[in-house]
């Protein structure tokens, strides 16, 4: 995940009325922006439309310019896990979103999320969010929303629901980590417990074809629990599903699902659904599974082993120091080296010049004595 781009929190009134016009009258006065869902740029029909065009190629733009020259509509496309959301008025871009839903931890990630410079301050990028809160409050296969933030952007995050997780130390392409930056979430599920995540998992999970490569973490021996699911045959038509949507217009219903949602008022969960540490632990620690001979295998964390995994973690940290060290070392001398080496020419250059400019010296005198034999 990528940080969100996203402007310092607006005041809530210029909020409501730029972007949630409550009367007739206010919605001809401002701009009326609208969602396009689930946008796939290589699609026929999506090539086919003018406007749809336009608002691409100032995603593309946006991209770019707000995350060092990445194009996020690379990794948009019917096989990819990443879905694209766009918001706009008419031709003009207000507003885009990338995320994807993570089944195994029945999580909806956002990756990027980008407000152009000339749409910032009217509350955009809390309207952007305010649609995933709601859309993932209505929707039963989504517990958390996770992302990566800026530390600039924390508080703007925790306002809105976020709570901060850790510090990304290691860059992740593939899940849009970028080191330096804070990874948060925000929980809508209740306490899903260690059987349900893995129910849930053997239910929506494409399973890799191979065993997960070893880690520092402790499994307990590979299970057999039934037949490995086949993998989806249409994305498209699986990701309506998953958001619950049955409709020959699927734009249409989104569109509709999203304005009930939003006319209705949010309420914070019970105390009774708060995830306890073990639930964290087994989200932030999924059991591992994948497909055998046809077979679903699922290795689920072990209890123990953990005075084990940290013994590793710290041999680890003391080899890491013992190479920061040996490396420092090395550049010490490396720069002593060059030191030497920089004088020793300085100096070989110096009696350079000299001898040159003696045998010039000698030259113009031993000139000026023929002239003076031949007069």
């Amino acid at each position: 995940m990528v940080n969100s781009v996203v402007d310092d929190e607006p005041k809530p009134k210029a909020a409501v009325n730029n972007c949630c016009p409550s009367t007739p009258a206010e919605k001809e006065a401002v701009f009326s922006p609208q969602w396009y869902h689930c946008v796939y740029p290589r699609k026929p029909a999506t090539r086919s439309d003018p406007v749809m065009m336009k608002l691409l190629a100032q995603v593309k733009e946006l991209s770019e310019a707000e995350f060092e020259g990445e194009n996020c509509l690379e990794k948009i496309s019917g096989r990819s896990p990443w879905k694209l959301s766009i918001l706009a008025s008419g031709g003009q871009l207000c507003a885009f979103i990338v995320y994807k839903f993570v089944n195994d931890r029945r999580a909806f990630s956002v990756g990027k999320l980008a407000v152009p410079k000339t749409m910032r301050g009217r509350g955009l990028g809390t309207f952007v969010m305010k649609w995933v809160k709601e859309s993932c409050k209505a929707n039963p296969n989504v517990d958390i929303v996770t992302l990566s933030s800026l530390p600039a952007a924390i508080k703007l995050y925790k306002k809105i629901g976020f709570k901060k997780i850790y510090t990304i130390t290691q860059s992740d392409p593939d899940e849009e980590l970028v080191e330096g930056q804070v990874y948060m979430e925000m929980n809508w599920g209740k306490s899903i417990g260690r059987r349900s995540i893995i129910s849930a998992h053997m239910a929506t999970a494409v399973l890799p074809q191979e065993c997960p490569r070893e880690s520092l973490v402790r499994y307990d021996p590979p299970q057999d629990v039934g037949e490995a699911p086949e993998p989806p045959v249409n994305p498209e038509e699986d990701e309506l599903k998953f958001l619950g949507i049955e409709a020959s217009d699927p734009d249409k219903a989104i569109a509709d699902a999203i304005a009930a949602q939003l006319t209705e008022s949010a309420e914070l969960p019970p105390m009774d659904s708060k995830p306890s540490t073990e639930d964290v632990l087994h989200i932030l620690l999924p059991p591992r599974e994948w497909a055998e001979n046809g077979r679903h295998i699922l290795q689920i964390q072990s209890e123990e082993g953990k005075d084990e995994a940290e013994h590793k973690l710290q041999e680890l940290r003391e080899k890491r120091r013992t190479l920061a060290t040996k490396l420092a070392e090395l550049e010490r001398r490396c720069e002593a080296i060059e030191r030497r080496e920089a004088e020793r020419n300085n100096i070989d250059e110096r009696k350079r010049k000299e001898e040159i400019d003696f045998l010039k010296h000698q030259g113009q005198h031993l000139q000026t004595f023929l002239e003076g034999l031949e007069k």
